[in-house]
């Protein structure tokens, strides 16, 4: 039911494409690279605000941050989360509906081997219900699935599913999602304020948005029972070597 492809460029960047038309992809790989220039590079926000003024035992260098990924892809998203989060070992569940699409990534997009070390890929399963075996203390739970595109499916957009990622997350854990939209956020009627309207039910307003540069994406953010660090003092808390564009972000 889904058209999968890989795409190969000159210079050795390769696209994976799932009923995409020919100007986005799924998964994308450079090599030797972190970064893909997309919305993936922010996820790298995420263990940083997972980690900003939490207790020290739970932030202790030597303690896994546990990650759960619905909607894994390739794999894009780890080596930004393994880039936040430079003291801390990453220990990540990836969840994929789609056997095949895991296959042409570890053929054609294959990760590093630190970020292969640092995530548990299980494929054929839906996100939602694998979600419910999770631990209750997850750092953080980020979803980037989509149906025909430019769907989010309906079972992982709901009230009731953003609870349940609610309850799977410790205190100041961080629910990620990307949002794949034209839809401005000022509008009450748009996708954007539906979304955040659905998880204000659980989270309230800790939420904090970001518009991809360049992009039709805006990543959300939403923090469970503590806030976010003011903008004014993000820049401190940044590791070096970030792209420009997630500043800019």
């Amino acid at each position: 039911y889904q058209h999968l492809r890989v795409i190969g460029f000159d210079d050795g960047e390769r696209w994976l494409q799932m009923n995409e038309g020919l100007d986005s992809f799924q998964s994308l790989y450079r090599p030797n690279s972190v970064w893909s220039g997309g919305y993936y590079d922010l996820f790298s926000l995420a263990p940083i605000y997972a980690q900003y003024e939490v207790e020290p035992t739970a932030a202790n260098p030597q303690e896994p941050l546990q990650v759960w990924i619905l909607g894994f892809g390739a794999g894009s998203a780890v080596a930004p989360l393994q880039f936040g989060a430079p003291n801390h070992e990453l220990k990540a569940v990836g969840v994929e509906i789609d056997p095949l699409v895991v296959e042409l990534g570890e053929q054609w997009l294959p990760l590093s081997e630190s970020a292969q070390a640092a995530v548990k890929v299980v494929a054929g399963a839906d996100a939602r219900r694998l979600l419910r075996s999770a631990p209750h203390d997850l750092d953080l739970i980020l979803l980037d699935a989509y149906a025909r595109q430019f769907e989010i499916p309906a079972h992982l957009a709901t009230e009731e599913f953003f609870a349940e990622a609610y309850a799977h997350l410790r205190p100041g854990g961080v629910f990620v999602v990307n949002l794949g939209t034209t839809s401005a956020v000022d509008s009450d009627l748009g996708f954007v304020a539906k979304i955040r309207a659905g998880l204000a039910a659980s989270f309230g307003d800790s939420q904090r948005m970001h518009r991809v540069p360049r992009r039709r994406n805006w990543v959300l953010f939403a923090r469970k029972d503590m806030d976010f660090p003011a903008l004014q003092d993000l820049g401190a808390l940044l590791p070096s070597g970030l792209p420009l564009a997630v500043g800019a972000a």
